[in-house]
C-alpha cells in the first residue's frame, strides 16, 4: 500500500496512484474463492473512493480510535490496514490518525510487539492516562485521545532503541519515574483534579446528572421535562437544591443569591426564589428584585 500511497505535504491527504487498484485486483486473482480476499479488495476500493470524494475532513471517532489502538498487540486480532481503511471510509478516523496507524501497523509488522507483557504494558498505560470508573455513564474522551497519542509517539521510540540494542532493563516499567515509558508519558499525564473535570465535561454535567435532577415534590411542574422547553440561565429547584440550566446540562448556580448556602424557596407563579432567612427575593437567574 505504501508504494502506491503518498501523502500530499500541502493539504495532508493522501495522493492515490491508480496501480493502487490494479494492485488490490491482484489480491483477488492471487486468493480465487477465498472471502476474505474478496473482502478487503471492497474495503481497499471503498477507501479509495472515501478519498478521492471527501468533502469534508473526518474526524477521529475516539472510542474507534481507542479500539483499534487497543489491538496493535493483540495476538489474534491485530489492528491491519484494512481495519483503519474501514475506520476512515466510514468517516471514523481522521487522515492524520490514519497516517500516523498506518506507519505504527507498519513499524509493528517489521517488529512484532504482542504477547502478555506488551499486552500488560498497554493496560498499565491505559489505566494511567484514561479514566474509567466501572458502572458509571460517560466516556474519557480526552484520556482516550491522550492514550491513542502515547502509543504513537512511544512505539517507533521503543522500537528504534530496541533495534540498536539501547534499551534500558526498566524500559517498560511504568511504576518507575524514570523508566522510559514512564517519561514518554509524562506529557500525557494529568493531575487526578484534571482527569476528574475531563471526564465530567465528556457528557456535559455534573458527574451522574447528566440529565436533569427530577421536579422537587412541592413544584412538580417547575422544571420542564423536554430540554427544548427550560430556559437557559434559568435556576430551577430540584431535589438537589437549585440548579442552572446552562442549555446542555445541569451545574450549580452561580449567582451571589445561592452562594451563602441559604435555604431558598420558589415561586412557581412568580418565577422568583425567596431567601427564607432575609427574606430577600431573587429573579429566576438569582438577580435582586427591588
Amino acid at each position: 500500500m505504501s508504494d502506491n500511497v503518498s501523502i500530499d505535504p500541502q493539504t495532508g491527504r493522501p495522493i492515490i496512484d491508480p496501480k493502487f487498484y490494479s494492485d488490490a485486483l491482484d489480491i483477488v486473482r492471487n486468493n480465487p474463492g477465498a472471502p476474505s480476499a474478496a473482502a478487503a479488495v471492497r474495503t481497499m476500493f471503498d477507501w479509495g473512493e472515501s478519498q478521492q470524494n471527501k468533502e469534508v475532513k473526518a474526524v477521529d471517532d475516539p472510542l474507534v480510535k481507542q479500539g483499534l489502538t487497543d489491538r496493535l498487540f493483540d495476538p489474534t486480532n491485530p489492528t491491519t490496514r484494512i481495519d483503519l481503511m474501514k475506520a476512515s471510509a466510514a468517516g471514523k478516523l481522521s487522515d492524520h490518525s490514519f497516517q500516523s496507524m498506518e506507519r505504527l501497523v507498519t513499524e509493528l509488522e517489521t517488529s512484532p510487539l504482542k504477547g502478555p507483557v506488551w499486552q500488560a504494558t498497554a493496560a498499565a498505560a491505559k489505566d494511567a492516562l484514561i479514566v474509567s470508573i466501572p458502572g458509571a455513564i460517560g466516556k474519557d474522551m480526552k484520556g482516550t485521545e491522550s492514550y491513542a497519542s502515547f502509543m504513537q509517539s512511544f512505539i517507533p521510540q521503543y522500537l528504534a532503541k530496541s533495534r540498536a540494542g539501547t534499551l534500558e532493563p526498566n524500559a517498560l516499567d511504568v511504576k518507575d519515574p524514570n523508566s522510559m515509558i514512564s517519561k514518554a508519558m509524562a506529557p500525557f499525564k494529568r493531575t487526578a483534579a484534571q482527569r476528574m473535570s475531563d471526564y465530567v465535561v465528556s457528557f456535559g454535567g455534573l458527574a451522574n446528572v447528566p440529565e436533569p435532577p427530577a421536579p422537587a415534590t412541592p413544584t412538580p411542574s417547575a422544571v420542564p421535562k423536554l430540554p427544548a422547553d427550560r430556559e437557559a440561565g434559568h435556576v430551577y429547584p430540584t431535589p438537589q437544591g437549585p440548579y442552572k440550566w446552562t442549555g446542555t446540562g445541569w451545574v450549580k448556580p452561580d449567582a451571589e443569591a445561592f452562594s451563602s448556602g441559604a435555604a431558598m424557596q420558589y415561586n412557581e407563579a412568580t418565577r422568583q426564589w425567596r431567601n427564607k432567612a432575609s427574606g430577600a427575593v431573587y429573579d429566576s437567574v438569582g438577580r435582586p428584585v427591588k
